[in-house]
């Protein structure tokens, strides 16, 4: 379960990357790498609360990447 999680965290983050370096390009890459991190953020702390809602002891290991 924490795999998933840190999965979505991964991806969110490289998206971030790919928009800091976008700024430079254009802002249609910049709103698009956006969209894909706001995507696998909400991927991330979906998993990570149904997640704990199946499992007690699930510990968290969601972070909001901006």
């Amino acid at each position: 379960m924490q795999w998933t999680v840190k999965w979505y965290i991964h991806m969110a983050t490289s998206w971030k990357i790919r928009r800091d370096a976008a700024v430079e390009i254009s802002r249609g890459h910049v709103a698009y790498a956006e969209k894909q991190m706001a995507m696998w953020n909400e991927l991330g702390r979906v998993s990570d609360l149904m997640f704990k809602n199946s499992n007690s002891d699930h510990p968290s290991v969601w972070q909001l990447v901006v």
